[in-house]
């Protein structure tokens, strides 16, 4: 229930409850244009692929939308004004196996023409890129054939929720999300509810499936440590393997090593920030250089998400490559006639409910959070750095000068005219930048900036193979798009 509270009068006015179809709104003009508008509706954020899709072998259904979610899986949404009377779960269940076969090629193609179809020019390329800058899985290259599903109603009878908890007992990915509207005097306020699973049995499902996971790989052929899948190396590969393996573990590196079904992965320890990607086979080693290292020469089309592979199959390959993950890519400028290397840095400005770029602007700052894989790479801004910022899915829209290190929502302060105030004071769009501000790990956190130039996120800026990335804030090295960006914001080269 909702209730109208008059602080004044310290009474408390419940709000009744209404019906879509008794308010006029339909499923396809209405209800589902407001998801494609807002996905969080749907209780997360989604990257939304199309909608109306009715590429369906031999039949002529259409699923109302089809996105991918914040880990690389396939996301079927289908929506009803209520549910009483229909099959919703069986309809769902029908475009999950249509849906199943789909590639990644696919899905950049559906997003491409769905995009035309709103007027915005882009290829399947452009896409695909869009796409990847929103998943959050590293390692995303391909999709399952397990599509999760969405069920958006206003009201849901027994037999769908009992149908979905059983479904559900056969790890299949179903959520109930529960659209109630409302009507507050002339505004129509939507009350979105997960009702299957509740938040409590998600983290438990999760976590249930993670134990799965990781028990299929210790029954599996495949090897159970590195030093298991190093001694089954051919003498070939072996020691490239160790040569660049020896670098990755040393103190100086400070990176944490970890075996995968696909290969072995790097982190940086300090930060989390991927390092590199190592894949073995008979002949050769393959390793994921970042792609702000020049004159790469690449042996394959393999790539691991934005990186792309190289082939070390002799020792003086497996030197180059170490060169290209050890080196430090810093911009060599003068200033008063003495040397110094500027330290550029991108971030990504992901706008929401929780930051928006107009109070960037106004305020003066830059900001990431609501978990610490957004924040802790955030954090590395050290004052006089200059920062480039992109907002997905639009492009780099800012430049300046960090004059803060990051600290929690909290302890930000903004002025207003004249006057020093937290910025949770302030007025502000972005309605909820202090949610779980309680919470250290996932508030969100701001870097003060002092911005060189900005740009309406109209007039966002961006070009074909322009650098991006998922990270809040990384190096930015990528010598091409550096130069495009000093170009467009008339920066000073010296």
């Amino acid at each position: 229930m909702l209730f109208l509270i008059d602080p004044e009068a310290r009474s408390a006015r419940e709000i009744s409850t209404a019906t879509l179809a008794g308010l006029n709104y339909r499923e396809r003009y209405d209800l589902q244009e407001w998801v494609l508008a807002t996905p969080r509706l749907l209780g997360e954020d989604l990257f939304i692929i199309t909608s109306e899709f009715s590429q369906f072998d031999r039949t002529s259904e259409r699923l109302d939308i089809l996105a991918v979610d914040a880990r690389g899986k396939l996301v079927l949404v289908e929506l009803k004004r209520s549910a009483v009377g229909t099959h919703a779960e069986l309809q769902a269940l029908r475009y999950a196996a249509y849906c199943s076969n789909l590639s990644l090629e696919d899905i950049a193609d559906l997003h491409a023409e769905y995009l035309r179809r709103r007027g915005e020019d882009a290829s399947a390329s452009d896409a695909l890129q869009r796409m990847r800058e929103f998943v959050q899985e590293p390692t995303f290259e391909a999709l399952d054939n397990k599509p999760r599903i969405i069920l958006a109603a206003e009201e849901f009878p027994p037999e769908i929720t009992a149908t979905v908890m059983w479904l559900r007992s056969f790890e299949l990915d179903l959520t109930c999300v529960r659209l109630r509207p409302h009507l507050v005097g002339e505004h129509l306020v939507l009350d979105s509810s997960v009702l299957i699973p509740l938040p409590e049995a998600r983290a438990f499902m999760m976590g249930r499936e993670r134990k799965e996971v990781e028990s299929s790989r210790m029954r599996a052929a495949g090897p159970t440590t590195v030093e298991e899948l190093a001694a089954r190396l051919t003498p070939q590969v072996q020691p490239l393997f160790e040569n660049v393996r020896q670098m990755l573990t040393s103190e100086e590196t400070g990176s944490i090593e970890r075996l995968f079904r696909s290969g072995i992965g790097y982190r940086r320890r300090t930060d989390g920030s991927w390092v590199t990607w190592l894949e073995t086979t008979a002949s050769e080693l393959r390793v994921a250089i970042p792609p702000e290292a020049e004159n790469i020469q690449l042996l394959g089309v393999k790539m691991f998400g934005a990186w792309p592979v190289v082939s070390v199959r002799n020792l003086d390959e497996a030197a180059e490559a170490i060169r290209l993950l050890g080196a430090d890519y810093g911009v060599r400028h003068h200033t008063m006639g003495s040397p110094e290397t500027v330290r550029d840095y991108y971030v990504s400005f992901g706008e929401g409910v929780h930051r928006d770029w107009d109070d960037a602007i106004r305020y003066g700052y830059v900001s990431a959070g609501q978990g610490l894989w957004y924040s802790q790479t955030l954090r590395k801004l050290a004052p006089e750095t200059r920062i480039f910022v992109y907002l997905p899915q639009k492009g780099y829209v800012g430049v300046g000068i960090v004059r803060e290190p990051a600290v929690p929502i909290r302890e930000f302060t903004v002025d207003v005219e004249g006057e020093r105030v937290p910025i949770l004071q302030a007025p502000r769009k972005a309605p909820r930048m202090d949610e779980n501000s309680d919470d250290p790990e996932k508030s969100e956190y701001v870097v003060r900036v002092e911005w060189i130039k900005t740009l309406p996120r109209d007039e966002a800026y961006r070009f074909e193979g322009m650098f991006a990335n998922q990270n809040s804030a990384c190096r930015l090295t990528h010598r091409p798009t550096l130069d495009a960006l000093i170009q467009r914001f008339e920066l000073e080269v010296t």
